[in-house]
């Protein structure tokens, strides 16, 4: 009885091992637990192993996951992605497949987001689309012939804020009807993103209104959006640093459909990220595809539009080298730069007046506000006939000022 208990135990340890390895991958740091299911399931079958050699063998591939494990465990403990872990968000996705962005926004599209941080809320807000598939943006006066374009991702869309509360919206409510405003933000883009809707048409078809501006959001983050080095944007476009400048090739996921599975299983693995990931040390190259990406941006909206103004915002963040490090690469290509922290009169760090939570950076109806402000004092104002347009234009927020 107990020399047949042993392997029937054994067994059953196996059998739970496997069972269970599925469930990790619902789990924060998969690869963690899926290390831990797995060592553990090779340890009860030790016993069962009828040869030294075997039981040798199997011992060293549980004690290498069981290392695995650990690393992956402790890069778990020292991540800020636990944080990222309590955050929740609900409501209809009001994305959906693009061929050559990777995702872009439905058009007459209404949907309501909720956000909770370890279950207390963040946000409860609506999101609206118009009918050419862009976040809603108030509609300028008949008389109005100029229009100004936003680029970006989150920060731009607008995550956590009311349709009238963006950044764009702020900007065409500021300028009393007089500057038409599009925007192009979605969240999870980055300056490629950008790129390529200029390239291919999908901006020349949206805008009606002559634009004379071209603002484009920066995240340290985007450094990696652009070289695919987030799991989010395998599927978008691929460009790559040439001999005589930008190179398209395709989307980041045009390899072979067993390659892609395999790195979208190696993205859950914060090991790969810390080495090959959205968690990397960033190279060199990585800063000049970014700037190249921006410059050719600039460069092709002044080819459609001669005389169009582009210009930077950028946000930083001291936790990110990325931060300084994107400063010289695009004033070295005379691109416009202004620097979020001192629009908003702060340290790198955006204060929380400015942000939607503390578990939450995304800036807030206030700070949204506050920088369209400055967009509209100091970008667009000089450039138009004085008086024109005025940042202290008449407002239905103007609990905000």
């Amino acid at each position: 009885m107990g020399h047949t208990s042993g392997p029937r135990w054994s067994g059953l340890g196996a059998a739970a091992g496997v069972a269970l390895a599925p469930l990790c991958f619902d789990l924060p740091a998969p690869i963690f637990w899926l290390s831990i299911s797995w060592s553990l399931a090779i340890f009860a079958t030790l016993r069962t192993l009828p040869r030294a050699g075997a039981r040798v063998v199997a011992g060293g591939i549980a004690i290498a996951l069981l290392v695995l494990g650990a690393l992956e465990g402790l890069l778990w403990g020292a991540s800020s992605d636990r944080a990222y872990a309590e955050l929740r968000t609900e409501g209809r996705r009001i994305t959906a497949p693009h061929p050559l962005l990777g995702h872009s926004l439905r058009p007459n599209q209404r949907e309501r987001s909720e956000r909770y941080y370890a279950g207390e809320p963040i946000f409860a807000v609506e999101y609206s689309t118009d009918a050419r598939g862009l976040r809603r943006s108030p509609t300028a006066l008949p008389t109005a012939t100029q229009s100004a374009l936003f680029f970006g991702g989150s920060y731009t869309f607008g995550d956590g804020v009311e349709d009238d509360e963006t950044l764009p919206f702020r900007v065409g409510v500021r300028s009393a009807g007089q500057l038409q405003v599009y925007n192009f933000g979605v969240s999870g883009y980055g300056p490629h993103q950008m790129l390529a809707a200029i390239e291919h048409g999908l901006v020349a078809d949206r805008v009606e209104a002559t634009p004379y501006f071209a603002i484009y959001q920066a995240v340290p983050h985007h450094v990696y959006r652009a070289a695919g080095s987030t799991p989010w944007g395998r599927n978008g476009p691929r460009y790559a640093l040439g001999e005589n400048g930008l190179i398209f090739s395709g989307r980041f996921d045009a390899g072979p459909a067993g390659f892609e599975w395999l790195r979208a299983q190696l993205d859950k693995s914060l090991l790969y990220n810390a080495a090959f990931g959205s968690s990397r040390p960033l190279a060199p190259g990585d800063f000049e595809l970014f700037a190249q990406i921006v410059q050719q941006a600039k460069e092709q909206l002044a080819a459609s539009y001669p005389g169009i103004e582009f210009h930077v915002l950028l946000w930083e963040t001291p936790e990110l080298a990325a931060s300084r490090a994107l400063r010289a690469p695009l004033a070295a290509r005379g691109i416009e730069l202004h620097r979020v922290a001192e629009i908003l009169g702060t340290s790198e760090r955006t204060p929380p007046e400015f942000m939607l939570s503390p578990h939450d950076p995304h800036p807030n109806a206030l700070a949204h506000d506050r920088i369209a402000a400055y967009v509209v004092d100091e970008i667009i104002r000089p450039q138009t006939p004085r008086g024109a347009i005025s940042s202290h234009s008449e407002s239905p927020k103007g609990s905000l000022y």
